[in-house]
């Protein structure tokens, strides 16, 4: 059935993000840190209850830690190679398809990457890192302006997106046929298509 399915995606990312979150630890601050940090985030209440239900901020927090790996050699004062920088790139754009928020997490990066030491060797690096960051996000702002007519990456967040969908999948589950209407999309209104 579907919403197991999901369910076990759901855990799945819940999975991937305790191996992240080690991935990153060990290789920031060694083994010592990677096993305690990767145990308290797995038996932490809110990371067990979000890994067990719809949310986005489980598969949100999952890409946004597979975009950190590939740069962990800044720790160590290394510039990883544009591949690294592309696939960060790429992995927080889809981050950002998830939870709109990371729209603005590249200045964050790119702040970080001003203040390093290794700003000089970091311009080119931190373009491929744009470019990357723009493929998926781009791609989704031309797909809302074509489908909506404005150019944004969502018009729609977290719990809200349950409540103006959940009627309409419940319907779906019951063998009730239903169209969910966004009424922002009928002008003029046309009142037989609402009722």
């Amino acid at each position: 059935d579907g919403y197991a399915g999901v369910s076990l995606l759901q855990m799945g990312f819940g999975v991937a993000t305790l191996a992240l979150t080690w991935t990153i630890a060990r290789r920031i601050a060694g083994e010592a840190v990677a096993v305690p940090a990767t145990w308290w985030l797995a038996l932490s209440p809110i990371h067990v209850i979000d890994s067990s239900v719809l949310l986005t901020e489980v598969p949100f927090s999952a890409f946004l830690l597979a975009a950190i790996v590939p740069l962990t050699p800044l720790v160590e004062r290394r510039v990883p190679g544009p591949a690294r920088w592309a696939a960060s790139g790429l992995t927080l754009g889809a981050a950002t398809l998830i939870r709109p928020i990371a729209l603005y997490m590249p200045i964050a990066v790119l702040a970080a990457m001003g203040f390093s030491g290794l700003r000089r060797r970091l311009v080119i690096p931190g373009l491929v890192f744009l470019a990357a960051f723009s493929l998926p996000v781009g791609a989704w702002l031309v797909r809302n302006h074509q489908m909506t007519g404005v150019a944004i990456v969502s018009t729609i967040q977290g719990i809200n997106l349950a409540f103006y969908r959940a009627a309409g999948a419940i319907a779906v589950e019951d063998g009730i046929s239903v169209e969910v209407l966004d009424l922002r999309s009928l002008l003029p209104m046309d009142d037989e298509a609402i009722v």
